[in-house]
């Protein structure tokens, strides 16, 4: 493996707009070199390339392989479908989960031993865990929208690659969402919230302490993040922490996320509403190509596309483990409460709990 390739920081996986261009690119390049125009081709090859900078590496991902079989065999993709929305139902992806809220009491039911495991068991296998009816959220969501009318809430900023947790560099056309970093002891519904988030890390960490990287590492909580997204905003596709399992030089330590989404009452989220997270499969590791158990994919990586509903908790790992992205709000707006866990070294100017 290339220096250049074990140094470089890591890339944002292209776009699936740009994805069938560059494939089409690509094989017209392959067609002019066969054909004995190898200055025109070499050119379509370069062009294919900044569309794709995957197409350049030696095992292409599993969209451009499946792409290059259809366009190369005469066929014509009609492009990936669209991931399976996850609404009201859970019980397709996390059985245990979705039986789990269903015994009760709303609100409290994820305190359960049984329930805990089926969390700790959902992180390990997928990566990610959904807890609906996880603590109300209409006051929190009125907390959220005065914020954002008292001009308290401000065009959002995205770290670059170790630049740590708190980094503030800009990449304006990567997101366009506002948010505000909130002391939770100054929102009363922010707070409630928040201790329930604190309450389950402390309880899957003894309930399932090798999941959470828990054993004698210290685990600390940055400041919560409140973020809204109107109409047309979106978060295009990224990891929190650029790296695999917590190592590597581009760590920011970040080793979990948990997104709490809020709702008015009389406002409950409808297909076609969009703001859904798109959840795709393991991104591979630059340095060392590893996809931490993902599976090869014989098409696009998504996994499923989690709706915004009202006092659903989303927990993820902020690493390479869970690519995920935010999709244009189409209706409304779209406001969540946002906290990571950090471990090790790395949690430094943080709050413990």
């Amino acid at each position: 493996m290339s220096s250049t390739l074990l140094h470089a920081p890591p890339r944002t996986p292209t776009l699936v707009r740009d994805r069938l261009p560059a494939i089409r690119a690509y094989v017209e390049a392959e067609q002019l070199c066969d054909a004995g125009s190898a200055a025109a081709g070499i050119k379509k090859f370069q062009h294919a390339y900044r569309l794709a900078w995957e197409l350049e590496l030696e095992a292409w991902p599993g969209w451009a392989e499946a792409l290059h079989r259809q366009l190369f065999a005469g066929a014509e993709p009609s492009g990936p479908p669209d991931p399976p929305c996850v609404n009201r139902g859970t019980g397709w992806l996390f059985p245990a989960l979705c039986a789990e809220r269903a015994a009760g009491p709303v609100g409290a039911w994820w305190r359960r031993a049984s329930a805990l495991d089926a969390v700790g068991a959902a992180l390990a296998r997928k990566h990610f865990a959904i807890l609906d009816d996880f603590a109300p959220a209409a006051e929190l969501h009125a907390a959220c929208a005065a914020a954002w009318r008292d001009g308290a809430l401000h065009p959002a900023r995205v770290a670059a690659p170790g630049d740590g947790p708190t980094a503030t560099s800009r990449r304006a056309a990567s997101r366009s969402d506002h948010i505000a970093w909130v002391d939770p002891q100054e929102w009363a519904p922010l707070r409630d919230v928040v201790g329930r988030m604190d309450e389950l890390i402390r309880l899957l960490r003894a309930a399932a302490p090798a999941v959470l990287q828990a054993d004698g590492a210290e685990l600390s909580r940055m400041r919560p993040m409140v973020s809204r997204y109107g109409e047309g905003d979106l978060f295009a596709r990224h990891c929190d922490n650029h790296c695999s399992d917590g190592r590597g030089p581009y760590c920011n330590g970040r080793l979990l996320s948990a997104v709490f989404y809020t709702r008015a009452a009389d406002d409950e989220w409808r297909e076609g509403d969009g703001g859904c997270l798109r959840v795709y499969r393991p991104q591979a590791d630059p340095a060392t190509g590893d996809t931490d158990g993902g599976d090869a994919d014989d098409g696009d990586d998504a996994v499923a596309d989690i709706a915004p509903l009202g006092g659903r908790l989303l927990l993820f790992f902020s690493d390479f483990r869970v690519p995920h992205e935010v999709l244009p709000v189409r209706r409304g707006e779209r406001f969540a409460a946002t906290c990571w866990y950090l471990s090790g070294e790395r949690a430094v100017g943080t709050s413990t709990y």
